[in-house]
């Protein structure tokens, strides 16, 4: 599967992404596939990206029953809460990215070296140093926490702003240019609301969101 990111010519965070409306331009993706065989209620997951000379943003519209956020620690399991997950491989690199933001801008993100398991655990990870915390940029519907979990239909959005000066940090990469690739797949889970549910948007071939061989490209545009 193949998603063509548009760049853009305007400065990061003014104005808000969660408003503004250079999102017009975007190419959407639709999170169709479902991890488990069988499953049937999960949530409408749209996703969109944009990039500037600096920084990639990703954006999740997502339309889902039971919302949840508990976690409030960078680097913490947002997997459990309803989250929002962006993998990228960029070009050049030996490894890849996971980055899961929950509903309320909470943020996990490692290097992930070795995917392969060892127990319920990656072979080898390492995670993003502190500062990503304040580097990477989150906007979000919710705020807080989320909890008792919230029941019925709720709409919200998180968007996230990735520099590219913390993408070399990590992976000795340099900033994408026109026509440049990189791999990715995005991912939406709840792990433990009410309604369990894990969707991506290339088909994986187990049940297992860290599986690089699954990955789409990014195209640069």
């Amino acid at each position: 599967m193949f998603y063509d990111v548009k760049h853009i010519d305007v400065p990061h965070g003014a104005p808000s992404p969660l408003t503004d409306d250079i999102w017009s331009t975007a190419e959407k993706a639709e999170l169709l596939n479902t991890r488990y065989p069988g499953e049937v209620e999960f949530p409408s997951v749209m996703v969109r990206m944009l990039y500037d000379d600096k920084g990639i943003y990703v954006r999740f519209d997502v339309k889902n029953d039971h919302v949840r956020c508990v976690e409030t620690e960078y680097q913490s399991g947002v997997c459990c809460d309803s989250c929002a997950e962006f993998f990228f491989w960029p070009a050049g690199s030996d490894s890849y990215a996971n980055v899961e933001v929950n509903a309320c801008g909470v943020m996990l993100v490692y290097q992930v070296i070795d995917w392969r398991r060892k127990g319920p655990s990656l072979g080898k990870i390492k995670p993003f140093p502190p500062e990503g915390d304040k580097e990477i940029i989150r906007w979000t519907t919710f705020h807080g926490t989320v909890n008792p979990e919230l029941e019925g239909t709720h709409d919200w959005t998180n968007v996230e702003y990735i520099p590219f000066s913390l993408v070399k940090k990590v992976f000795g990469t340099e900033a994408p240019k026109k026509g440049d690739e990189w791999r990715a797949n995005f991912y939406k889970c709840g792990d433990h609301t009410s309604n369990p549910h894990w969707l991506s948007w290339c088909p994986l071939l187990e049940n297992n969101f860290h599986t690089p061989d699954c990955f789409g490209t990014l195209i640069f545009q």
